[in-house]
């Protein structure tokens, strides 16, 4: 089940970033979050990004990454009472908030809509603040009828 191996990932990392902190993740988590060509073009984001996460508490880190793997259940049951403009969006490569997921939130929440952004990864806000506005903005717009 997809649901299942998604949990087992950051149920993996979040195991990680107790056992040996979160300094041996960093590199692996940027890669995950950052296409190739925006890594190899924007060197002050990424050292930017990488300060940001080396600076986690390293033992509170892994207790609110657990909240990932044990409150998703709880979730999946309290987003279906959402009764407001929603737009759920990820990007075509995160793996860790996926497509799918994405999709099977917007199912769960009534008149949700969701947008999966091509080619970007995880922190698609940041690498393509065009392309992620493009479609909140509209959405904030018409949700507030502005």
């Amino acid at each position: 089940d997809r649901m299942q191996k998604e949990t087992k990932a950051v149920q993996m990392r979040a195991d990680q970033s107790h056992e040996i902190g979160v300094g041996p993740m960093v590199d692996e988590a940027l890669e995950r979050w950052f296409t190739y060509p925006f890594r190899l073009n924007n060197p002050k984001t990424i050292a930017l990004v990488r300060r940001w996460l080396e600076a986690n508490d390293p033992i509170i880190y892994p207790k609110i990454y657990r909240v990932l793997v044990e409150g998703n259940a709880e979730l999946v049951n309290i987003i279906q009472s959402i009764r407001c403009p929603t737009l759920v969006m990820t990007s075509e490569n995160d793996h860790g908030n996926s497509p799918e997921m994405t999709h099977r939130m917007a199912d769960a929440i009534p008149e949700a809509n969701s947008v999966i952004l091509p080619q970007l990864m995880h922190m698609a806000l940041a690498e393509d603040p065009d392309q992620f506005n493009g479609h909140l903005v509209p959405f904030l717009r018409n949700a507030l009828n502005v």
